[in-house]
C-alpha cells in the first residue's frame, strides 16, 4: 500500500496534529542538521578525490621532466 502523497511530500504532517510547532520545527531542524553532515561528508569526499587527482597530475609532471 503506497504513502498518501502528503506524507511523501510532508512527513511530519501526521504529527503535526498532536505536537506543537516547536516540537515540529524541532524535528524538522534536527532532519536538516542530519542532512547537512551527508552533504558536508560528500564534499569532503570529493575534495579528497581532487587531492588524489593533483597529486597524480604532479607524479606525471615529474615524470615528464625526468625524461
Amino acid at each position: 500500500m503506497s504513502a498518501p502523497v502528503d506524507s511523501i511530500q510532508e512527513p511530519f504532517a501526521p504529527l503535526s496534529q498532536d505536537l506543537s510547532e516547536a516540537e515540529v520545527l524541532k524535528m524538522k531542524n534536527t532532519e536538516l542538521q542530519r542532512q547537512l553532515i551527508q552533504v558536508q561528508r560528500a564534499y569532503l569526499q570529493l575534495q579528497n578525490q581532487m587531492a588524489v587527482l593533483q597529486m597524480e597530475k604532479l607524479d606525471v609532471l615529474e615524470k615528464t621532466l625526468g625524461e
